[in-house]
C-alpha cells in the first residue's frame, strides 16, 4: 500500500511526501523421500523428512523529499524513517518408526525488528558550459535487534554511517567528454537471508541463511569516457564485509555439509568495461559490452586465513534487426569466463537468448527463447587451506525458457501516468523480492 502527496511551490520548489507499506508472507513447506541405493548399517539419516519455513514480513516506510533550484544549482534534501519486522519459523523434522521427530540441530525461531533513520542533501549544477558536478551527504542510523524462541538476544546493534559522493563531469569536445565519480554507499542483506531457510540438496547436506549477516559497505572511484555513443570506464571498489552465499562447512562428528550465507572481511575489484555498439546496416545495430575484472577475497574460513586473486570477464552481445511489415527479431547472449563465487572458482557459463516481435497498432506479440542452449550451469570449486577438504558446486538456476508474451494498450498513449513514479520503498522490496 502507497500513500503520496505532492507540492509544486510558486518558486519552482518542490515537495514530495510518501508513506509504503510492505506485507509479505513466506511459506515453504517441503517433504523429502531418501531411497539409497547400496545398504546403510548405522546411519541417522531418516528415509523420509520435511521441512518447514514461515516468516511474515513488514516493512513501513516513510519519507519526505525536497527540491530547489537556485540559479544554476539544484538543492535537494530529505529524510527517511524504515520500520522493519519479521518472525521467522524454520524446522526440520524426521520419521522415525512412523512418528515426526523434531530436529533441533537444524530448527531454529528468529524474530527481528529494525529501524533505519535516514537523512540526505546534495547540491548541483553547473560550474561552467561544459562542467556540471554533483555532492552529495547522506547520513544513515540503523538499530537491529534479532532474539530467538527463548527472548534471549542473538543480534543486538546500532551503527551510525556516513556516505559522501562527489561526481564531476567535463565536455572536451562535440563527441567526446569524461567524467569522474566516487561514492560510499551500503547494501543491506536480504531478509531471506537474514531468516534463515533450510533447503536439503541431499540427505547429508544444506543449505540455510544467517542472522548475524553484517552489512556490505563500499566505497568506489570509477572514471568514464564517451567518444559519440562508445563507452570506456575503469572503476576500483572496496567491500567491507561482502556477502557470500552457499559457503560450506562439516559440520562436527556428522561430516554433515552446512552451506550458509556468510561475511567475509574484504573484497577488492578492479574492473574496465568498453561498450561498443556497431550500426552494421539501417536495419542491423550489434550493441557490444566486455567488462574484465580483478579481484582479490579476503577473511577466515573455519580456522585458515584466505586471500584469493582471481580474473575474469563477461562478454555481452545483442543483435537488433528491423524487419519488414512491422517485425523486429532480437539475437544475443553473455559468456562469463569464471570468477569469484564468495570463495569459489567459477568455471565459465554463457546463455543464447532469441525473440521475434510483431507491432499491430496498439499491440504487440512477442515469441522468444532464453538460454537456448541450456547452458546456464554454475559450476565452482573450493578447497579449504586448512583440512584441504574439496567442495564442488553444479547448479542449475535456469533451464530453456520458451515464451510467447502479447501486450495491448488500453486508451490514449499520450496520457501521462504516475505508476512509473520510483517509490521510496525501492530499496527495501529488494531485500524481499
Amino acid at each position: 500500500m502507497s500513500l503520496g502527496f505532492t507540492h509544486k511551490f510558486a518558486n519552482k520548489s518542490l515537495l514530495n511526501i510518501s508513506s509504503d507499506l510492505l506485507s509479505y508472507t513466506t511459506e515453504n513447506p517441503t517433504v523429502y523421500t531418501n531411497k539409497f541405493l547400496l545398504p546403510v548399517i548405522e546411519t541417522d539419516i531418516a528415509a523420509n523428512s520435511k521441512s518447514f519455513k514461515s516468516t511474515p514480513i513488514q516493512v513501513l516506510v516513510n519519507a519526505i523529499d525536497y527540491e530547489y533550484k537556485l540559479g544554476t544549482f539544484n538543492l535537494e534534501s530529505g529524510a527517511k524513517l524504515t520500520l522493519s519486522s519479521f518472525d521467522n519459523d524454520a524446522s526440520v523434522d524426521y520419521q522415525i518408526n512412523n512418528v515426526w521427530v523434531r530436529q533441533p540441530q537444524y530448527s531454529s525461531y528468529a524474530a527481528m525488528k529494525e529501524n533505519i533513520v535516514a537523512a540526505y542533501t546534495s547540491v548541483g549544477g553547473n560550474l561552467s558550459e561544459k562542467t556540471n558536478f554533483k555532492l552529495g551527504l547522506r547520513f544513515e542510523e540503523s538499530v537491529s535487534r534479532i532474539k530467538n524462541e527463548n527472548d534471549s538476544t542473538l543480534v543486538d546493534r546500532d551503527l551510525p554511517y556516513l556516505f559522501p559522493s562527489i561526481f564531476i563531469s567535463h565536455t572536451l569536445t562535440t563527441k567526446s567528454s569524461i567524467s569522474i565519480s566516487a561514492s560510499r554507499r551500503i547494501t543491506r542483506p536480504t531478509f531471506n537471508d537474514l531468516a534463515p531457510f533450510i533447503l536439503f540438496t541431499d540427505p547429508t547436506s544444506l543449505v540455510t541463511g544467517n542472522p548475524a549477516l553484517l552489512a556490505v559497505l563500499s566505497q568506489s572511484v570509477s572514471v568514464e569516457y564517451k567518444y559519440n555513443n562508445k563507452v570506456f570506464s575503469i572503476q576500483y571498489a572496496i567491500d567491507q564485509n561482502p556477502i557470500a552465499r552457499f559457503v560450506p562447512a562439516l559440520e562436527g562428528s556428522s561430516n554433515n555439509i552446512i552451506a550458509r550465507v556468510r561475511n567475509f572481511d574484504k573484497f577488492t575489484t578492479l574492473s574496465a568495461t568498453i561498450a561498443y555498439p556497431i550500426a552494421v546496416k539501417k536495419w542491423w545495430d550489434i550493441n557490444i559490452n566486455v567488462t574484465g575484472f580483478g579481484q582479490k577475497i579476503y577473511g577466515t574460513y573455519e580456522t585458515s586465513n584466505i586471500e584469493i586473486q582471481r580474473l575474469s570477464a563477461n562478454a555481452f552481445v545483442n543483435n537488433s534487426f528491423s524487419l519488414p511489415k512491422s517485425f523486429s527479431a532480437e539475437i544475443g547472449g553473455f559468456f562469463n569466463s569464471g570468477g569469484f563465487f564468495g570463495p569459489f572458482q567459477n568455471k565459465p557459463f554463457g546463455s543464447l537468448n532469441l525473440a521475434v516481435l510483431k507491432k499491430i497498432k496498439k499491440s504487440s506479440i512477442t515469441i522468444g527463447a532464453d538460454n537456448v542452449l541450456n547452458t546456464m550451469r554454475f559450476r565452482s570449486e573450493f578447497v579449504d587451506p586448512g583440512t584441504k577438504n574439496e567442495f564442488s558446486n553444479n547448479m542449475i538456476f535456469a533451464r530453456a525458457n520458451y515464451k510467447v508474451v502479447f501486450r495491448y494498450n488500453f486508451g490514449s498513449t499520450k496520457i501521462k501516468s504516475n505508476l512509473n513514479k520510483k517509490s521510496s520503498a525501492a530499496e527495501e522490496r529488494k531485500r524481499v523480492e
